[in-house]
């Protein structure tokens, strides 16, 4: 499942599966989420890539946010993910083979905070690209009627809209 920046930022990256709930992972309020994305990729040698900026939304469950922001920063299913705690704070690393040769590597700091928003930092380094992220997330309040958990889209005039 693709959830908004770390998409792009892994854009050399296979889809990796969601991880159990893991609770190393922080929790989250179920529900409605609304932020925005920052991302920059650039290739070494090429112009730098302006910085993109996009509002984003998505309806889910608890924990099942922060899996997938760490699913997605995985380089392989199975690349092994460092999780470390400190207090309202997690550091994700994870190292994998780059599918245009070498190593691709991805940090990231999340900041829990509170159960209702988060902000996460993030790099992914190759030989062949690197990209940067911001995202900034709060909780709106329930799913809309109807909505399943997952369901990504865009806030439009207050409004939930899937898929857009």
């Amino acid at each position: 499942m693709r959830l908004w920046m770390i998409a792009a930022m892994l854009a050399l990256a296979p889809a990796a599966p969601v991880l159990a709930d893991n609770p190393a992972l922080p929790s989250f309020e179920a529900g409605l989420w609304s932020g925005t994305i920052t991302e920059q990729m650039n290739t070494p040698g090429q112009p730098q890539v302006a910085p993109d900026t996009r509002a984003d939304a998505v309806c889910t469950g608890g924990t099942s946010i922060a899996n997938d922001l760490v699913s997605e920063m995985k380089t392989t299913p199975d690349s092994p993910m460092n999780i470390n705690q400190t207090g309202n704070v997690w550091n994700f690393t994870t190292s994998g083979p780059d599918p245009d040769g070498g190593t691709m590597q991805s940090k990231a700091v999340m900041t829990r905070l509170n159960a209702t928003a988060f902000t996460m930092d993030g790099t992914m380094e190759s030989p062949h690209t690197d990209g940067h992220m911001h995202v900034a997330y709060h909780w709106i309040g329930p799913c809309p009627a109807g909505v399943a958990p997952g369901t990504e889209g865009q806030m439009v005039n207050g409004k939930f809209v899937p898929g857009s």
